[in-house]
């Protein structure tokens, strides 16, 4: 009973909240506790709506210490991090492993650095010295496949993460020896347009043209990051 108190004493005042709060709990079963959710509704304030609450802890997978993980998320920022946008990073995800490794991700998104002056243009040569592969995409890079520096008005269906803190001179460390060591065969393969994927790097093929139009990480744990956890990762701080 003093447990209930404390979680109507947290809820907002107003119609229909004890009905509210009677549709909710439900929902906690295999997430968190009746004090869990009053730590969560503390955190949310004036940020959200039972009904919303009810909503975010719906999508969120049973397990763990479900509820606590998503106070810990609203309380880095409850202005930006609303029951709402919360909801759809957990829609994005499908673990809650994976949901909170995409918060920690919100260390570096949204926290620009200090690019740093621009790198200049990397070229490899084939053996006849016929063909080449050359980079020079700089700016693309730091602005779709770093952390601090990430364009999220141009995310793709899946973007590829260098480590956070990474900016043109990390990026420049990274590459360089990447094109440096490019065989023949592989210099040809981007001259015809295929991907080269190396060193768990994957390097654009440029076609015709022999500039390569993007070099970026494959397959790390959380290092590649889909459209939707993006969308919502946009939102959140």
């Amino acid at each position: 009973i003093a447990e209930a108190d404390a979680l109507l004493v947290a809820s907002p005042n107003g119609a229909g909240t004890t009905n509210a709060l009677t549709a909710l709990l439900p929902h906690i079963a295999g997430k968190g506790t009746v004090p869990n959710t009053t730590a969560l509704v503390t955190a949310v304030a004036a940020n959200g709506t039972l009904a919303e609450i009810q909503n975010m802890i719906t999508a969120c997978p049973v397990g763990g210490a479900a509820i606590t993980d998503m106070t810990t998320a609203v309380a880095r920022n409850a202005v930006t991090n609303t029951p709402n946008n919360i909801r759809a990073l957990l829609l994005a995800v499908a673990t809650l492993v994976r949901f909170n490794a995409m918060i920690a991700t919100l260390n570096f998104f949204h926290h620009p650095l200090a690019a740093g002056g621009l790198p200049a243009t990397i070229t490899k040569w084939n053996t006849a010295v016929t063909q080449r592969a050359s980079f020079n995409s700089w700016n693309h890079v730091l602005t779709r496949h770093t952390y601090n520096n990430f364009n999220f008005g141009a995310a793709n269906v899946q973007q590829g993460f260098y480590a956070p803190g990474t900016a043109y001179a990390g990026l420049y460390a990274i590459i360089q020896p990447l094109i440096n060591g490019l065989s023949d065969p592989q210099i040809a393969n981007i001259n015809l347009g295929n991907n080269v994927n190396t060193g768990g790097y994957r390097i654009g093929g440029g076609g015709a043209n022999h500039w390569i139009p993007t070099i970026f990480p494959t397959g790390a744990a959380h290092q590649v990051i889909s459209l939707a956890e993006a969308n919502a990762l946009n939102n959140l701080r």
